[in-house]
């Protein structure tokens, strides 16, 4: 399959967030992490209702998802706070519930993202590449939650199933939420879960993920999706995606409502 995953390096390797925010969640109305993250609380609440927990975020970037964690934060409050000059650098408060930790393969965001408290710590790390010891030790030991929204294309079946590896199989890791866009093949993903004993459910079906960046990404995921016989009106204008919560069999034994909702 062609490579359809769109580039955003310009503006997501930098240090400040305004042009990101403005591009992609002003301009692309790209609002996936905010309404995962909903899916993954309700869940959460019932299967971790621990004090702390400790969260790593897997293609962080400057923080949307722990924003929307740990403040339930909005797309349209996020937007207004970080593209304004006088707002941008405002730290969030301190938060007992989350602990959280950043993994980008860029290293701007995630400065800005710990200058402005939204982690506790962070690595930068290429996910497809061998881990460092203190990243695989962070994973086998200090996780709780695993968050990759929006991020498996990027990494890859190969580098998810590295993840559970070192979080799951050789970790104390509980739940791994994930997305998946339409004209990925979201079976492959379910099943390297299912290959090291990880209960799936599907907590949102048909989420759209964002707009096409433009005319030539949208006819590359078209044509993806017209050769799966996956291809409705749907797509015509954005992207389309499944999100996933994966779990240790204990953890989905003590709660067996809205499985699939």
């Amino acid at each position: 399959m062609k490579d359809v995953k769109a580039n955003f390096n310009n503006i997501y390797s930098l240090y400040y967030p305004t042009e990101y925010v403005n591009n992609l969640i002003g301009h692309l109305k790209y609002e996936l992490p905010f309404h995962a993250i909903a899916r993954l609380k309700h869940y959460q609440k019932t299967l971790l209702p621990n004090d702390l927990l400790r969260v790593t975020i897997i293609g962080s970037g400057h923080g949307v998802d722990a924003a929307a964690l740990k403040f339930n934060v909005n797309p349209h409050e996020l937007l207004a706070r970080w593209k304004n000059d006088a707002t941008v650098m405002l730290s969030f408060p301190s938060q007992s519930k989350y602990e959280i930790t950043m993994i980008d393969i860029e290293a701007e965001p995630l400065r800005f993202a710990s200058d402005i408290k939204l982690c506790e710590k962070f690595f930068v790390a290429n996910m497809q590449q061998p881990y460092s010891v203190q990243l695989e030790q962070h994973l086998n030991e200090m996780t709780d939650i695993v968050i990759c929204i929006g991020a498996t294309g990027y990494i890859g079946v190969d580098g998810v199933e590295k993840i559970i590896h070192s979080a799951f199989v050789n970790g104390k890791a509980k739940l791994f939420c994930f997305s998946v866009v339409k004209h990925l093949d979201a079976s492959a993903y379910v099943e390297v879960c299912l290959k090291h004993g990880l209960v799936v459910r599907t907590i949102g079906n048909n989420f759209r993920q964002r707009y096409h960046k433009d005319e030539a990404e949208r006819q590359k995921i078209h044509n993806v999706l017209e050769q799966k016989n996956l291809l409705t009106q749907a797509d015509e204008e954005v992207i389309r995606c499944d999100v996933f919560l994966a779990g240790k069999p204990e953890i989905f034994s003590t709660s067996d409502e809205d499985d699939n909702a």
